[in-house]
Formats: C-alpha cells, structure tokens, sequence
C-alpha cells in the first residue's frame, strides 16, 4: 500500500482490480475504437488506428506484474511466476505480431535489429506464455490461503474454473494453428473469439482477486 500527504491510499487491491478491468474491456474497446473493424487476432489491432492504447496496455501490465507480490511472504515460485508474466507482457509491447499474408508486417521496430518474422515469433511466444502464467496463477496462487469461509470456496472454484478455461482457450488457438494445412491458412485463422474469451477469464480472476465483487469478500 501506498499513501501520499492528502490520504490518498493505493493499494495492491486497487491494483487488481484495475488490471482485471483492463482484461476484461480491453477487447470491447479496441472493436468500438476502430468502429466495429473486424480482425483475426487481438494482437492485429497493433496495425489500427488503437495501436497506442494497445501498446499502453501492455506497458502499463508490464510494470503492474514487475512490482506486484501476491502475498507479503511471497516465495520463490510467486516472485518466479509474476517475473516471467512481466517478461511476456513486455515481449508482446516490444515486439508487433507478424502476417505477411494479411499485409502485417512491422515498420520501425523499437529493437530494429529484429526482422518482422522473428517479432512475429517473440511475440507468439510472449502471447502464449503469458496466458500460461495467467491460467498458473489463477489456478494455483490466488487459490491459496487458510480462510475456510463459504465465500472464499466460492472463491477457488472460481478461480479455477477461469485457470482451466484459460488453458482450454490457448489449446483452442494451439490445435487451429497445428492442424491448419499449410501458413496461409494459419495467417487467415481467426482467433479473436479465443483470445478474448481468455482475455475476460484473465481479468475476471483478477477482478475477484481485487475484491470487486462484494458478495465474494469474506464478511467481518
């Protein structure tokens, strides 16, 4: 928690809620910020007229997963499990998604000694690790704790059924991509629904995480 000479208080709670708001209208906003323009991937956004929103995002979860502990006495894993999400956000923020047959290609890369094919590769492989580690903490980190309460049951079960519906998004994406009969068709599959689906998991589990929904918290 973090407080100034006014009161103002800004807390990890805050912070959850916060980030789970952004999972979860990121999808919404970037369709209504470019009049309903229809796209194959969140990630193609990156070539609209969104793209610094997109980008923004991104840098804002980078930061957020750098600084965040899930608990006070945080082990090695959580410390482990949080630094290797930050690193995948920031793959996808430095490095724009590749498709050569829809015209995808990056201009002036941040890290301009990178091709557009091997930015296209970090960031699949920034994408799928971070959804990875989105499924792992939701699974297996926010499920934690010792309170016995009815509402943080409630909890758990929730949190996994966003962890496995999470894996089963990126499996979704994965079997598409590893059945698809030659690049052109990979390039032309169209992945938005999967994607946002586990975008809205994501922010959900962190928006019970952050306490946004009263009826969850555990009462006094």
């Amino acid at each position: 928690m973090t407080g100034n000479e006014d009161g103002f208080q800004f807390t990890y709670r805050t912070l959850r809620v916060l980030i789970g708001l952004l999972g979860v209208t990121l999808p919404l906003l970037l369709v209504l910020g470019t009049w309903f323009q229809p796209s194959t991937s969140i990630s193609d956004y990156y070539y609209t007229n969104m793209r610094d929103y997109f980008e923004g995002v991104l840098f804002f979860l980078t930061v957020f997963l750098f600084a965040y502990r899930p608990y006070r006495k945080e082990g090695l894993s959580d410390i482990l499990i949080t630094g290797f999400s930050a690193c995948c956000a920031l793959l996808l923020a430095l490095f724009p998604t590749f498709n050569e047959t829809l015209k995808h290609v990056p201009q002036g890369l941040t890290l301009n000694f990178v091709t557009g094919p091997v930015s296209g590769l970090l960031h699949n492989i920034g994408s799928g690790g971070l959804f990875v580690a989105f499924s792992v903490l939701s699974l297996f980190v926010f499920t934690r704790g010792s309170s016995g309460t009815p509402q943080k049951r409630v909890r758990n079960v929730l949190f996994i059924v966003f962890g496995v519906g999470i894996l089963v998004c990126i499996g979704i994406v994965g079997w598409g991509a590893w059945t698809a009969p030659d690049q052109k068709a990979r390039d032309l599959m169209n992945i938005f629904g999967p994607e946002t689906s586990a975008l809205v998991l994501f922010g959900l589990s962190w928006l019970v995480k952050g306490g946004a929904f009263p009826f969850l918290n555990d009462r006094n």
